[in-house]
């Protein structure tokens, strides 16, 4: 079979940004299996397994229980990663957020190499959307759009069903009992992020862990594509915390960027 050519690094990596905002509005993969946890804090007897052992998982499910739970907490924090990392480039984008469902709020960091390092800081509330954009090189700009929207906290259940999935025991990780899932092969190739054909990927491993009330705090995933005279390494990984817990308040720079006349 013809092997395909690979994307070049920064449209691989625009790829990847895509594919993690479908996410969440996620990614690298090991740590410890079963009995312990990811933090190495001991005793997992007490926490319910989220599926007992050799039960199907789905991204139905997932998305469900994940969905619901969050909804009913009324607030969470979440965080992408997204590396690739080849012979003459590495690029990433980082991103840390907070929602506050309850009060329709939420404020976002996101770092990207994508085009020249630049930080967004992004904040939505009242329906009203302000961003504070920093490039490296660059003057600081400000930008405000109406009908800014919360990010919804429902997966894409394709993130999951790309896999098949190993019950691996429980464990606490950051202070939240989970249940920890490994793949043992890939269910669909083309539904991980980069659509890359079976034959171009190499070491792939992915983790998933999520709590007794069904919430994904953690989905990792990592892969080696492969071309004609390329390689990269790819590293993708979302996070939720602070499930009920989460709180949003106005940044700093909002009176500057509402009174901008970039605006």
């Amino acid at each position: 079979m013809e092997r395909l050519e690979l994307p070049s690094a920064r449209g691989t990596v625009a790829t990847l940004l895509v594919a993690m905002l479908v996410l969440t509005a996620g990614c690298s993969a090991g740590g410890l299996l079963g009995g312990g946890d990811g933090n190495g804090n001991g005793d997992s007897g007490s926490i319910e397994p989220y599926t007992d052992s050799g039960d199907e998982l789905t991204g139905e499910m997932v998305n469900e229980s994940h969905t619901s739970a969050i909804q009913s907490a009324g607030s969470y924090t979440l965080e992408s990663n997204v590396s690739l990392t080849g012979a003459d480039s590495s690029l990433v984008q980082n991103a840390h957020g907070q929602v506050d469902l309850e009060n329709d709020r939420q404020y976002a960091v996101q770092f990207a190499s994508l085009f020249g390092n630049r930080t967004t800081y992004r904040y939505t509330a009242d329906n009203t959307t302000y961003q504070r954009i920093v490039p490296e090189d660059g003057e600081t700009q400000y930008q405000t759009s109406e009908g800014g929207q919360i990010a919804n906290p429902s997966i894409n259940t394709d993130n999951v069903d790309a896999f098949e999935w190993e019950q691996q025991g429980t464990e606490t990780h950051e202070g939240v009992g989970v249940t920890r899932y490994e793949a043992t092969g890939v269910a669909n190739y083309t539904a991980l992020p980069t659509s890359p054909a079976e034959e171009n990927v190499s070491d792939v491993s992915a983790t998933l862990l999520v709590s007794e009330d069904g919430v994904m705090h953690e989905y990792r995933v990592d892969y080696t594509q492969e071309g004609s005279g390329s390689t990269q390494e790819i590293s993708l990984r979302y996070a939720v915390t602070d499930v009920g817990s989460t709180t949003v308040e106005e940044p700093g720079w909002l009176d500057e960027a509402r009174n901008s006349s970039g605006n």
